[in-house]
């Protein structure tokens, strides 16, 4: 028995070593950081210790006692220790959990909507394979109770499709029974919780609306969103409409509430409360509209828990605004310039409220206080607030010319004023204009406008880009307060012709082209200056470029001209960067191009001077490498037949039609889309004809095109038969 008891004791000795050298070695590093600590245990925890000690000698003398003791307590360890180990790795059932969505409120806008269904997410397989895809029988119950199907979609996910639709704000719960599972999944939770839309709604709009034909016809109209069908009666009830400046009553009961009707939209999840008539208040109030919680939906279910209130702005009697006055430049039916002062209202205006209204002035070009001798720049007159009685004795009245609207009454008005570059127009609008809806302008609205040159223009007048060679071969062009212009004909070689169709982008009749490929490697090039008289500025002066002197020269009459007309600067002997560019082919060779669904092409050239087809013709198709793919001669209608050139490629792909007759050479580009005829300007793809002639269409129209809530709608109807021909 001693031997027995030594061998434990050494064996616990060894067990516990570590642990004290590692406490005496943590002692000596603490004491060396921080020194001697010294510390005494309270009573509590001497007493704790000693009973521990005391326990632990008891149980070591009665262990020490009989060695039989201490090996029946360490069988008894380890057999604890290897029935923990075993029983932790047995298999478990597996528990599952689970997420449910709450279904949204069915959208009956669209009449083919049915209700959302309930869908029970596990987060791993726990349907029995026999019944994935199946509907539930049992196992599954729901309450309140409402008529539908559970279903396994597959074997995680489990969803409810009611038979009619939700009820309104309705807490749901699902019990999950066992046999509804696999019996090898066990659930985390049995039960299941999900509530239906709720009924709620929403102001979306609150507006101050004036008739658009009846001005005097004034009220406020506001919307109320909601997402379910809504009892009229309980909203009705609930709705306040008060005016400021009326009394509220005792505590906000009572007094002059102002009276309004309500219409909904055929659903009922819209209604639009229209208050009465408004008359025109001296100034600007507000009307506040509140709807008290405790509306209900149609079908019941919870009501609105909160106010719904909004505000709008009653405009007052002089509530009209002048919001800008603009000088601006617009060419007249003459192509003229000509300066219109835009004057922008609040609102509707009638022409014959601002006849006489409006009153410019030509304001003095020097301050009148400026020294002569300091009168080097005009003078900035944009403070308003400068210009008095004073100022406006020294300047020039300036005739208004009021420029009629396409309507009686509008909010923008136009006036033509004459004024030079540099100068500035004072423009003054009276006080008292009234608008359309019965709204004063309250005070007199003044603005002084820099007056700024007409900007310079060059243009060529056809947007075409064909002369014919029968007529004068000239083309017009319009200059505008430049004094001199540049004028670069660049007649383009006949070898060039495949390199200015595959280089450039952009229209036919204005080319652009790309990198550093440009007219100078197609053309050979004819320049010249013309100048012209000064005048009235913005006064429009019209030229010609007669291209007849340079055509002829080797290879006959060819015509293709790269035109360009710039702005000049004789003076400094430069250009100045207004330009205008057009392709201009001189020729009396017409060319339409008909495909067919086969790929082969029909080329038909016709003189444009007398419109008969032109026999003999050459009609060749250039490759990219400028070499003739096919070639063609038009017969005596002028036609010539091409074959399918959808298999040439590379240097050979074709790029453009080269037409030539005796010395006159025309062209047109391959596949261009840009020069494709267009039928028509309208749709002509028309619909597709139904089998049944019986079948009716209806069309409907209205008498205006945009309405409010509550407006009257007044339609017309065109009902007719497939078969055009049947009566109805």
């Amino acid at each position: 028995m001693g031997k027995v008891t030594s061998v434990i004791a050494r064996v616990l000795r060894a067990i516990a070593l570590p642990f004290v050298y590692f406490w005496r070695a943590t002692r000596w590093v603490m004491r060396f950081l921080f020194g001697s600590l010294s510390w005494t245990a309270p009573v509590w925890l001497r007493a704790i210790l000693a009973a521990l000690g005391w326990l632990f000698r008891t149980v070591w003398r009665w262990l020490a006692a009989d060695w039989r003791r201490a090996a029946a307590v360490v069988v008894v360890l380890v057999a604890a220790g290897g029935g923990y180990a075993w029983y932790a790795h047995l298999p478990k059932p597996v528990q599952a959990t689970f997420t449910v969505s709450s279904p949204g409120r069915t959208r009956i806008e669209d009449p083919k909507a049915k209700p959302e269904p309930v869908v029970i997410e596990f987060d791993r397989s726990v349907a029995p394979l026999d019944r994935v895809g199946k509907q539930v029988n049992a196992g599954i119950e729901i309450s309140p109770e409402i008529d539908g199907a559970w279903t396994w979609v597959n074997d995680r996910r489990l969803r409810f499709a009611p038979k009619r639709d939700w009820p309104v704000g309705v807490d749901f719960d699902v019990s999950l029974g066992r046999e509804l599972i696999a019996p090898q999944v066990l659930l985390a939770e049995h039960r299941a919780y999900f509530h239906s839309a709720r009924f709620e709604g929403q102001l979306s709009e609150v507006q101050f609306y004036q008739d658009p034909v009846d001005p005097a016809a004034k009220k406020t109209v506001a919307t109320l969103t909601f997402t379910h069908p809504v009892d009229p009666t309980t909203l009705e009830k609930r709705i306040t409409l008060h005016q400021e400046g009326k009394p509220k009553g005792f505590l906000g009961f009572g007094g002059e509430p102002t009276k309004f009707r309500v219409t909904y939209d055929k659903l009922k999840l819209h209604a639009y409360i229209h208050s009465e008539p408004l008359p025109i208040p001296t100034k600007d109030l507000t009307l506040d509209l509140t709807i008290d919680a405790g509306v209900r939906a149609a079908q019941g279910g919870n009501p609105t828990a909160s106010k719904i209130t909004g505000t709008v702005t009653i405009p007052g009697l002089y509530s009209l605004r002048v919001q800008a006055i603009t000088l601006s430049q617009v060419e007249n039916e003459r192509g003229e310039p000509d300066r219109v002062v835009t004057i922008a209202f609040s609102a509707d205006v009638p022409e014959r409220e601002v006849h006489g209204k409006v009153h410019a002035w030509l304001l003095p070009l020097y301050h009148p206080d400026t020294p002569p001798a300091r009168r080097r720049f005009p003078y900035p007159w944009f403070n308003t607030a400068r210009i008095g009685a004073d100022i406006l004795a020294r300047s020039e009245p300036v005739p208004v010319e009021l420029i009629p609207g396409e309507r009686d009454s509008a909010p923008t008005h136009s006036f033509k004023v004459t004024a030079d570059a540099g100068r500035f127009v004072y423009v003054k609008v009276d006080r008292g204009v009234k608008s359309r809806g019965g709204y004063l302008l309250k005070k007199t609205v003044d603005r002084s406008l820099h007056v700024r040159p007409f900007p310079r223009q060059v243009k060529i007048l056809s947007k075409g880009s064909l002369l014919a060679l029968s007529g004068e071969k000239k083309l017009p062009f319009m200059v505008r307060d430049t004094p001199a212009v540049s004028i670069e004909i660049g007649r383009v070689l006949p070898q060039q012709l495949q390199n200015l169709v595959t280089m450039s982008n952009g229209g036919y009749a204005q080319p652009r082209f790309f990198g550093r490929f440009n007219e100078a490697n197609l053309v050979e090039r004819y320049a010249q200056v013309m100048e012209f008289p000064a005048g009235v500025p913005g006064r429009a002066h019209y030229a010609t470029v007669d291209l007849g002197r340079y055509l002829g020269g080797e290879g006959g009459r060819r015509g293709v001209f790269l035109l360009k007309v710039e702005s000049y600067d004789p003076a400094r002997k430069r250009t100045t960067g207004v330009a205008d560019r057009r392709l201009v082919v001189v020729t009396d060779l017409g060319i339409v191009v008909k495909k067919a669904l086969d790929g082969t092409q029909d080329v038909f050239v016709q003189s444009i001077h007398s419109g008969n087809p032109v026999a003999g013709a050459m009609v060749e198709v250039l490759g990219r490498n400028g070499l003739s793919v096919i070639a063609r001669a038009t017969d005596a209608t002028g036609m010539a037949a091409i074959p399918d050139l959808r298999s040439f490629t590379r240097e050979r792909q074709p790029v453009l039609y080269l037409v030539r007759n005796g010395g006159d050479t025309s062209f047109l580009p391959f596949a261009a889309s840009e020069r494709a005829l267009n039928y028509s300007r309208f749709a002509v793809g028309g619909v597709s004809n139904t089998t049944d002639a019986g079948k009716l269409s209806a069309y409907l129209f209205s008498d205006r095109g945009i309405y409010r809530p509550g407006d009257a709608f007044h339609i017309g109807m065109i009902v007719k038969a497939a078969d055009w021909g049947r009566r109805l």
